[in-house]
């Protein structure tokens, strides 16, 4: 039997107030094999962090929390795990590159000492200070900043080299798991083409498994195994990258999303958004959620939630394809 590096099994997490739930992640499920990626694709708001977040339990104390289903680290269920433990398998298992590396650092911290805590709280090799300090000065070179720069603070770096120092954290006791939320999110188009490179030459010298978010389309094709489209917190489609960017069967909302992405080859031509907003988590659509923006909307989608089809591992959730004769034979 296989043992994969992350499983996420039917999760739904809310944020819950005194006067309303919004309902973040509703019955997201899919598996990270070791040392592969996966890409979670989606708009704002579709639910891409919240998972990620559950996944490191990071959830905001009080407001956010899981209202069912499981997360399996390295076999392990989180939440069997005491807090203690957890801040012990945050860093050395698990680990995650945060969106933005502006508000990711502390301002008032050199760069040193931030990576430095890190590998002090994890310091199972009982290294010295000395030590320590050798290892810091390693991941700052790792990610291509000058050991010299360790005593530099954050305001004194550009944005491309925050976010190297961000990932120098991540990777500080080399996890077996990274999760890159919009990782290049904040930077010009240049450095982002490095920071990717530089994240993936990383996973493949330390063996990790990958759960990459992003909006771009263009790096997942690049650089993931597999690819979830998620939409109004759930996963709408699922499937390798070869499923969702080869030509047949699409969720409509995958089609939308392709379909608003400029193709320079194709000469002059008219970018088709996707029309409408995502709905309001507090206030969900009945049936599909995709329906009141969905160009292929019957009745049926409108009251009944669609069921998840799969062939071959390709996932999708909607009645287009649930219909017998109509689309799969």
């Amino acid at each position: 039997m296989e043992k994969y590096a992350l499983e996420i099994d039917n999760l739904y997490v809310e944020y819950v107030s005194d006067k309303t739930a919004v309902k973040a992640v509703n019955g997201v499920s899919f598996k990270l094999k070791k040392g592969k990626t996966v890409g979670l694709v989606g708009e704002t708001g579709a639910g891409k962090t919240t998972t990620a977040l559950a996944a490191m339990r990071l959830l905001p104390d009080r407001v956010g929390k899981m209202a069912g289903g499981s997360i399996r680290l390295m076999g392990d269920d989180i939440l069997a795990l005491s807090e203690k433990q957890m801040n012990m398998v945050r860093g050395e298992i698990i680990s995650m590159i945060f969106q933005d590396p502006m508000t990711a650092l502390n301002p008032i911290m050199t760069v040193g000492k931030q990576i430095e805590e890190s590998v002090k709280l994890h310091n199972a090799a009982g290294r010295s200070h000395e030590e320590i300090k050798k290892r810091v000065d390693e991941v700052l070179e790792l990610v291509g900043i000058p050991a010299s720069r360790r005593d530099d603070y954050p305001m004194q770096f550009s944005g491309g080299m925050k976010q190297r120092v961000v990932i120098a954290i991540a990777l500080a006791c080399s996890p077996d798991i990274l999760i890159a939320d919009e990782p290049t999110t904040a930077l010009d188009v240049t450095i982002q083409a490095q920071v990717l490179e530089l994240i993936k030459q990383m996973q493949q010298s330390m063996g990790m498994s990958m759960l990459m978010i992003t909006h771009d389309l263009g790096i997942v094709v690049r650089n993931c195994d597999e690819v979830g489209i998620m939409y109004a917190g759930q996963l709408v489609e699922y499937g390798t990258v070869e499923q969702i960017f080869s030509p047949g069967d699409h969720h409509p909302y995958t089609e939308g999303l392709f379909g608003s992405i400029p193709k320079l080859r194709s000469g002059l031509r008219r970018l088709v958004p996707i029309e409408g907003l995502m709905p309001d988590p507090t206030d969900l659509p009945q049936g599909c959620k995709f329906s009141p923006r969905c160009p292929k909307c019957s009745e049926r989608c409108r009251q009944q939630e669609p069921p998840e089809t799969e062939r071959d591992g390709h996932r999708l959730k909607c009645f287009l394809f649930d219909r017998e004769g109509e689309n799969h034979g």
